[in-house]
């Protein structure tokens, strides 16, 4: 599939047994053949799954549906073609306040027709902005999956080899991380309030019928 161009406006699924599990409305920054950057403004709204009751849901189950959330945090995502994780840096809305680096191990990203597919595998790790600290995230949610047998104790052996590996590039400040990342800023025609709704509510109706 073709390359999309800076500015596109596309998808972000997250898919579980071909069923669409999470779907938020990016902007692509870059799409090289070593690094995807994409980015999701705050006040973005985009698609979580909830059980019967209502109540958002960490792992999935039996059924689920998508309501929608609005997201809080500006959040620029770094992604090496075929890794296991991306790489988020997070701020609060306008790019006020960097908040920091989040590690979100996964499978690795799928071109589509309409974005990326991908399926998130439980385990995070929370960066201090400095990059001089930080720990495990959701590892309680990581042991109830290999409980319930959605994730190996094989898979997860794998998942911290790959984020120990993810924290030592990352605070190595080697490339793709050697860039001023934190400073970067979106491009003023990406900002009018009337684009980030329409992309919104036009891509996540694009993108409906897929994988259900």
């Amino acid at each position: 599939m073709q390359r999309w161009k800076s500015g596109d406006q596309i998808v972000l699924r997250e898919m579980y047994e071909g069923k669409i599990w999470t779907e938020t409305p990016v902007t692509v920054v870059q799409d090289e053949r070593d690094l995807l950057v994409l980015y999701t403004f705050a006040g973005t709204v985009r698609k979580r799954p909830v059980g019967e009751d209502g109540q958002f849901l960490r792992l999935p189950e039996v059924s689920w549906s998508l309501v929608d959330e609005v997201c809080k945090l500006d959040a620029l995502r770094l992604v090496i073609p075929g890794a296991f994780y991306s790489v988020l840096l997070l701020w609060t809305e306008g790019q006020r306040e960097f908040v920091g680096w989040y590690l979100n191990l996964e499978n690795p990203l799928c071109r589509t027709a309409t974005g990326f597919d991908f399926l998130d595998q439980v385990l995070d790790i929370i960066v201090s902005p400095d990059r001089l600290k930080w720990y495990w995230k959701d590892e309680d949610e990581l042991l109830e999956a290999q409980a319930r047998g959605l994730i190996s104790a094989q898979k997860a052996t794998m998942l911290r080899r790959e984020g120990n590996r993810a924290i030592k590039l990352l605070c190595s400040g080697l490339p793709p991380f050697d860039g001023n990342w934190e400073n970067w800023r979106p491009h003023r025609d990406w900002l009018a309030r009337e684009f980030r709704e329409n992309r919104s509510s036009a891509l996540l109706n694009r993108g409906a019928g897929e994988g259900q």
